[in-house]
């Protein structure tokens, strides 16, 4: 279709907002740029498209967003280490207790982070220290909530369905399936069989098992309006 060209226009309008925000409020502020959720660009690109692509953004963005600050380097790693580390543990995100699973994940390993640089002083500051570790986990509170905001705006627009919804609509009490349930039960149990063995099918040729499964669970679903 022709919403599926926008894939990376929109990724570069993104982009180019997350860095612009960032070169705006980072410099010389000392807590903030530890707050700034950055991490909401990988994570975003990664749900919706795949992780590759949110990798290599998040490394780009990193780079630019530290350049020329005081402590780039270490700005740099505390961008995109935990950004890497939420990627891989958000994975496809067909939970909502997924997103926070990789918040978490974000905020533990940006404290990990600060605990070794204050760890490289002469001087351990446990008030810094604090501060530090505390900005960490606002950031992973607030890059999983922008992604999730992001992630359904951007869905909307290029007219993908997101894991999230696909999950939503494979549950076995969503209304429209307890209605094939009731009206066919036949064809409901027959639908179930299949989207199993089409599922196992996909998974085998390294598809989309899920998009799959949730295709098929619904592929007799005009039987429930005359199932004589």
């Amino acid at each position: 279709s022709g919403r599926s060209f926008l894939g990376l226009p929109l990724i570069t309008v993104l982009f180019l907002l997350f860095l612009l925000a960032a070169r705006l409020l980072i410099p010389n502020h000392a807590i903030l740029p530890y707050i700034f959720p950055i991490a909401a660009f990988g994570l975003t690109v990664s749900s919706v498209f795949d992780f590759e692509t949110g990798i290599i953004g998040a490394v780009s963005l990193s780079i630019l967003a530290s350049y020329n600050q005081y402590n780039s380097i270490d700005l740099a790693l505390y961008y995109f280490v935990p950004t890497a580390i939420a990627i891989f543990v958000l994975g496809r995100g067909r939970r909502v207790t997924i997103f926070f699973a990789a918040g978490l994940a974000l905020a533990l390993s940006g404290t990990a982070l600060v605990i070794s640089y204050r760890l490289t002083n002469s001087f351990l500051d446990l008030t810094g220290a604090g501060t530090l570790i505390g900005a960490a986990f606002i950031n992973g509170i607030g890059s999983v909530s922008f992604t999730l905001i992001f992630q359904y705006a951007i869905s909307q627009i290029l007219g993908k369905t997101t894991a999230l919804q696909l999950m939503d609509l494979s549950r076995p009490d969503h209304p429209l399936l307890q209605q094939l349930l009731t009206k066919a039960p036949g064809t409901y149990q027959h639908s179930l069989q299949v989207a199993n063995l089409a599922e196992q099918a996909v998974k085998e040729v390294n598809g989309d098992a899920l998009l799959t499964r949730v295709g098929v669970l619904y592929h007799d679903i005009g039987k429930s309006q005359n199932p004589s």
